[in-house]
């Protein structure tokens, strides 16, 4: 079972785009920092969503981006204002382990 990281309004965090769960290993996967297959946002949490807020109809954390990485590569972030809305860790979902873990501290 995968720990899950918990984080307050001004935790610096890490949002990876895809993780997923391989079943038979038991590990995570698309977690990875380095390599061309890697895709995340580094930055800061401003906000905790609650749930039915506006188009969320689960917990999201708001993160103010500093840093964008796609295909291993650091994107520049133009201007103020970035920001992400991944789903709090520990929300429920379909896909193995039954929740989302993709939000690490930085």
């Amino acid at each position: 079972m995968i720990q899950v990281e918990t984080f307050q309004v001004g935790d610096s965090v890490r949002s990876f785009d895809f993780p997923g769960w391989d079943e038979v290993r038991g590990e995570a996967l698309g977690m990875n920092t380095t390599g061309e297959r890697v895709s995340y946002v580094e930055g800061v949490i401003v906000a905790l969503i609650p749930a039915g807020r506006g188009y969320h109809p689960h917990p999201t954390y708001e993160i103010s981006v500093t840093r964008i990485v796609r295909g291993g590569e650091i994107c520049d972030v133009e201007g103020a204002g970035v920001t992400v809305c991944p789903p709090v860790n520990g929300t429920p979902t379909y896909r193995a382990p039954g929740h989302t873990f993709g939000v690490v501290a930085a």
